[in-house]
């Protein structure tokens, strides 16, 4: 074949942007070794135009020293290494470059879009893939931030930076197992930082191993005594731990106080005069929610106050016009940006814009507005969300806690209510037990509470939903073990399927505690499925939901022989599971904690009693 025909072969293809057969002409020419050089600058051509420049360099690199490369070889490497920033490699190679008579055989596989090196050398950064990845996360494309930090680790594996900014990522997708061992890599470059052990105590808390975890945060906590955040992440580790009230959790709860305490200002302003007529400012500061359901929760419910009572603000992170803000979007009357603002500047900014009532949506992920409240900024200042159970900001007036909302501290969705039959009548009679239980929920108390239920009902199984980690040859054997020492690892079954589909197929939902998603169990409640539930925890929030639907006697349980005599009431009668999820679920879905309308006149009517015997300022 003609030198580098394989080349002009591809160039015509991926001149016409087809792609997929540019790289069959590489896949075929592969298997002949004379063509192997070409063929691998096709796949490198193709990276490049698929936006993975490093997977395209590091292409290049491994053909550049072989003979009958093309001889611009040197000239799109030298461009590469700009674009990736490296800057010696880019000089080497332009070096190289100058003393070749140099065509354009290969640079034409790159597009005419392909920058020339004086551009590209002049337009030089530092890390511009992180970079890139950083600005692609705050725009809410998180696909896009991991395949920009991965290409970036590809090149330069040993950067803590990146590794720790990957590992974060893998932990906020659920990548918990694939986030320690990044975060080991970390450990073992750059030592073990207070904030590394905080973050590995957050990925194995999420696996389920509750005892690393917590000597994880010990450690990080005595490295960084001072540090509120490592004290935060340490306190909502132990949301997840079946015996949180013990004194080593006391001693944490204690020194994080402390902490927020000492940054009170020598001198405290008063609280804000309240202002005149019935008009009340709300804020809502939501700058660190992470979870997407809560968002969409928290948008709803400001998009629906009484406006002409209201006025609401949003106090969050970056534009609202960001992709992260989706939720927010039409909810308030003004946004104002805090991600960057220290607590003396906010608590200026809503004093400055006569907020009467503060709603703290972020509790312990926003480390650095611990002290807000301590500063009096608002009349009124309540915690809300994402705190310790029973506990608030030190400084706050109240908090929205299931003790103080009758509908419930959360606005439940039934938007995808599941409509399908009795599964049990379909099943000669036995009754599908389920629970939707992340690693982090499943402890040996919940096992045990669990074990009970099915010893009891011996006509029924346990469906668990597998959102990927009871797949894992070591949790399903933690899992054949906890249940295999009560006698019933035969009759649980792990399903891997949609929150939907696994709803479905169940007649009567176990709840775990002390902590669970509230949301799931809120889709299942809604759709006609008994949930029963502890009230400890934060599983009490599902509980008080649970009571504003009229349904507190039959599914919530004091402890944890309640739990299991409710859950055989359910499951010895399925005329009442029959009866309960064709007709008991629209009246559940008219409840206060299901209808938005009715959550929100709740909620102000709770705000309103706030300022009841308040003097006017």
């Amino acid at each position: 074949m003609v030198a580098h025909d394989i080349l002009a072969q591809a160039a015509a293809a991926l001149d016409r942007s087809d792609l997929e057969e540019a790289l069959n002409i590489a896949e075929r020419n592969l298997r002949i070794q004379e063509n192997q050089v070409d063929a691998v600058c096709v796949m490198a051509a193709v990276a490049y135009r698929q936006d993975d420049w490093a997977r395209s360099l590091l292409l290049l690199e491994r053909v550049a020293e072989q003979p009958n490369v093309p001889s611009d070889i040197d000239e799109v490497l030298a461009v590469l290494n700009c674009l990736v920033g490296r800057l010696t490699d880019a000089l080497f190679h332009a070096k190289v470059a100058s003393t070749r008579k140099v065509g354009n055989v290969l640079e034409r596989l790159f597009g005419p879009e392909f920058p020339k090196f004086a551009d590209a050398f002049a337009n030089i950064g530092e890390r511009p893939l992180l970079r890139r990845a950083k600005l692609a996360l705050r725009n809410g494309m998180r696909p896009a931030a991991r395949n920009l930090v991965e290409q970036h680790l590809s090149i330069t594996n040993n950067d803590i930076d990146a590794l720790d900014f990957l590992s974060a990522l893998l932990e906020e997708d659920g990548a918990h197992e694939e986030a320690i061992g990044v975060l080991r890599s970390v450990q073992t470059l750059g030592g073990q930082s207070a904030t590394l052990l905080s973050r590995l105590a957050r990925s194995l808390m999420a696996t389920g191993e509750r005892d690393a975890a917590l000597a994880c945060n010990d450690l990080a906590m005595a490295r960084a005594p001072s540090s509120i955040a490592i004290h935060a992440a340490a306190l909502e580790a132990w949301e997840h731990h079946p015996h949180a009230e013990g004194r080593r959790h006391q001693a944490c709860l204690e020194s994080w106080r402390k902490l927020v305490m000492a940054k009170i200002p020598k001198v405290v302003r008063p609280l804000p005069p309240l202002a005149a007529g019935g008009r009340r400012t709300v804020g809502y500061l939501c700058s660190n929610v992470a979870d997407e359901a809560v968002r969409f929760m928290i948008g709803r419910i400001a998009a629906r106050h009484d406006r002409a009572r209201f006025n609401v603000i949003g106090f969050g992170s970056g534009d609202l016009a960001d992709n992260a803000n989706l939720a927010f979007r039409n909810s308030f009357l003004r946004w104002r940006e805090i991600s960057q603002l220290d607590e003396l500047t906010l608590a200026a900014l809503v004093r400055g814009e006569g907020v009467d009532i503060l709603i703290d949506c972020d509790g312990l992920a926003a480390p650095a507005h611990h002290g807000l409240y301590v500063r009096n900024a608002a009349r009124a200042q309540l915690s809300w969300l994402n705190m310790p159970t029973g506990e608030m900001l030190p400084g706050a007036h109240g908090t929205l806690a299931g003790s103080s909302l009758p509908m419930g501290p959360y606005l439940l969705n039934a938007e995808r209510a599941i409509t399908a039959g009795l599964p049990a009548a379909a099943n000669d009679g036995t009754v599908t037990f389920g629970a939707d239980v992340s690693l982090a929920d499943f402890n040996p108390d919940v096992a045990l509470a669990w074990s009970l239920v099915l010893q009891a009902n011996p006509n029924a199984l346990l469906a668990l939903r597998d959102d990927g980690h009871f797949s894992q040859p070591t949790h399903t054997a933690n899992l054949v073990e906890l249940f295999g020492n009560f006698g019933v690892a035969h009759r649980i079954d792990i399903i891997s399927s949609t929150s939907a589909e696994f709803w479905s197929q169940v007649d009567v939902a176990l709840a775990p505690f002390p902590s669970l998603p509230v949301f799931t169990y809120g889709e299942a409640l809604g759709a006609g499925i008994p949930v029963v539930t502890m009230d400890t925890g934060r599983a009490a929030s599902l509980a008080a939901s649970v009571r504003a639907t009229g349904h507190g006697e039959t599914m919530v349980a004091g402890d944890v022989n309640q739990y299991v005599d409710l859950a055989g009431r359910w499951a010895s009668d399925l005329d009442r599971l029959a009866n309960h999820r064709r007709i008991g679920a629209a009246a559940i879905v008219a409840s206060a904690p299901f209808d938005v309308d009715a959550f929100v006149r709740g909620l102000e009517a709770h705000l309103d009693g706030l300022f009841a015997e308040q003097p006017v300022g």
